[in-house]
């Protein structure tokens, strides 16, 4: 069953959520193999990692990105819970919710780089 509940327990260390939120996904990654078999702490950090993975990609590759994870997040979550996926974390709501903040992360990261990065004037021809 999906678990909807929010993981506010810090018992082990993982820091709160807005720090998680703002992650790079290889320190994600870091984080559960320092957690590995520990069930509790990889529930808590999955959503994490989906959202880390999803902002960098959608930031790398706008339009196939979001394509790409916009389709995969849910079908990866039911995989999961039908059992054709093996995990070290349960599927969870928060596990979609955040692969979808994810992507809006990495689109608001590609549009705050492309104007930053316009010129102040247009050249002349």
């Amino acid at each position: 069953m999906l678990d909807t509940r929010k993981r506010e327990d810090n018992r082990y260390g993982i820091p709160p959520d807005e720090v998680l939120a703002s992650l790079p996904w290889g320190d994600l990654l870091t984080l559960r193999k320092r957690f590995d078999g520990d069930k509790a702490a990889q529930n808590r950090l999955a959503p994490y990692e989906h959202r880390a993975f999803a902002r960098e990609l959608v930031e790398e590759q706008p339009v196939t990105g979001t394509i790409g994870q916009g389709v995969l997040i849910p079908f990866y979550t039911l995989s999961k819970l039908l059992g054709l996926e093996k995990s070290r974390s349960d599927p969870s709501w928060e596990e979609i919710r955040q692969g979808f903040a994810g992507i809006g992360d990495g689109w608001a990261r590609t549009t705050t780089g492309t104007i930053r990065d316009l010129p102040d004037e247009v050249p002349p021809r």
